[in-house]
């Protein structure tokens, strides 16, 4: 386990996943399809 590594990598995820998230937000607020 390297703190420095791993904390890189999960807020590269988080991150993404985050955009991920607004991104269906943005979708289904606009009303899906």
């Amino acid at each position: 386990f390297s703190p420095d590594g791993d904390a890189k990598n999960v807020e590269e995820r988080y991150g993404r996943w985050t955009d991920a998230v607004e991104r269906s937000r943005d979708w289904a607020r606009d009303g899906g399809d």
